[in-house]
This record gives C-alpha cells, structure tokens and sequence, in this order.
C-alpha cells in the first residue's frame, strides 16, 4: 500500500506531470484515478460563508444567488484521509467501482456484491449520510442569516440537484452511464 499512498501524494501535487502523460493510455488511467481520488471541491462551509457574506453586502437589493454545494460528490477521499493508510484501500476501490460500472454497464455486467464490496460500500455511505448533514446544516445557516436580515418575505429558496447516486443497488456504481430511480429522482 505504500505505493499507492506515494503515488496519490505525489500525482495529487504534481497535476502537471499527470497532464503530461496523458498520451500513454494505461499512464493516463493510472493518473486520472489516482488525480481524483481525491476530493477538490471545498466543503459546505466555504461556499456558505461566502454567501452570508454576500446577503450583508447586498441585502438592500433585489438579488439572485446560486450555491452548488459538492459535498456529496464522490470521490468521498479529502486530504486528510491520506493520512490513515487503512482508509485508502476504500477508495481505491471506490476508484476500482466508478470504472467497472461504467464499463460494466456498456457491456451489459454488473458487478458481484461480496462481503468486502459491502463494506466498503457501507463506509461510503456513511460518508455520504454524514456529507448530507453538512449540508443540510449549511443551508439551514443561510435560511438564519435571511430570516436574521428580515429577507424572509422576499427571498424565494429552490433547492435542486443535477443527479442522484447509485451505491450498487442495481450492479452499479455512482452516475452518468445508466437510468435508474436513483439516479434520476433528484429534487
């Protein structure tokens, strides 16, 4: 597993050495999986603070705000989980998952659930569950910064996703390359 740990440290800080070899097809696959293995969206709170700040600043005007929260985006690896080496071999093959199933489902095969795939399909979703209540926590943030502001009785919220994710239900692994209800049915 070293290995593994060196070779994501490193892609991670050197994304222009991943671009580089992007020619060589087995070197891309390797770099891509390991180059975003790991997360680059900001948390929930950063885009948070950034919106209360904006609602002060702008509160005195009609506005429009948009906020994508990306918290529930896999790949579910952050920096501070290449720490636990134990850890990484979940996302390896949360990596491994993602590229079956899109494969897989052009070939018309889904992926077997063992024990093992069950447990770390179940280590995801707690991820994902915990990642939901961030959220959730966020967004109730802003309702109190709008309320707090006397915004209430003007200001329309929608909330929205692009997609849902899929954790094996069908044989299949994340989104994008198949139509089931979880995919589909998103707010």
């Amino acid at each position: 597993m070293e290995w593994e740990v060196f070779l994501l440290r490193f892609f991670s800080e050197h994304s222009r050495i991943s671009d580089g070899i992007a020619a060589v097809p087995v070197l891309r696959d390797l770099t891509y999986s390991l180059t975003n293995m790991v997360s680059p969206y900001p948390p929930a709170e950063v885009p948070t603070s950034k919106a209360v700040e904006w609602i002060k600043r702008n509160k005195d005007n009609p506005f429009f705000l948009w906020i994508h929260y990306m918290d529930v985006h896999n790949p579910y690896l952050v920096r501070e989980d290449l720490k636990d080496v134990g850890r990484l071999s979940y996302f390896f093959m949360e990596q491994y998952l993602v590229n079956r199933s899109q494969q897989g489902y052009r070939k018309r095969e889904k992926i077997t659930v063992d024990d093992k795939l069950r447990r770390v399909i179940s280590t995801i979703l707690e991820i994902y569950d915990r990642r939901i209540s961030r959220i959730d926590a966020n967004i109730g943030k802003l309702v109190d910064i709008i309320r707090g502001e006397g915004l209430s009785k003007e200001t329309v919220l929608i909330f929205t996703s692009d997609h849902g994710q899929g954790f094996l239900e069908h044989g299949f692994y994340s989104h994008g390359a198949y139509f089931y209800e979880e995919i589909l049915r998103a707010p």
